[in-house]
């Protein structure tokens, strides 16, 4: 039986199982040649002023300082921008990307064109 993340009470399940759940869901829908996954986390590092933004992936990794009065929209917004961005400035951009984010809001305030 598939499960998807559509058809699952997300609030009784720890964030594991919710993660394996979300692969399993991207693995059915997206063949493996074709994904590309990017992992992104807002935070505040001890050595930064400000909270940032993690991005994540097989090609890159890097932080970036959001701003001081910055809250967790805010750096999911960013985060989901640059996972956007930075893969389709490559030689050879991915057909298909899957972003995972817990923030549905910061989703849709990404500019759609």
């Amino acid at each position: 039986m598939l499960l998807g993340l559509c058809y699952v009470r997300k609030n009784g399940l720890r964030p594991f199982a919710l993660l394996v759940i979300a692969l399993e869901t991207i693995k059915t829908h997206y063949a493996p040649d074709a994904r590309f996954h990017n992992y992104n986390e807002g935070s505040l590092l001890a050595f930064a002023p400000d909270p940032g933004v993690g991005v994540f992936c097989e090609l890159f990794s890097f932080y970036l300082h959001v701003g001081f009065h910055a809250n967790h929209y805010d750096r999911e917004v960013e985060a989901n921008h640059l996972a956007v961005l930075h893969p389709s400035a490559r030689l050879f951009p991915p057909n298909k990307a899957v972003i995972l984010s817990d923030l549905c809001s910061a989703l849709y305030a990404l500019p759609t064109e």
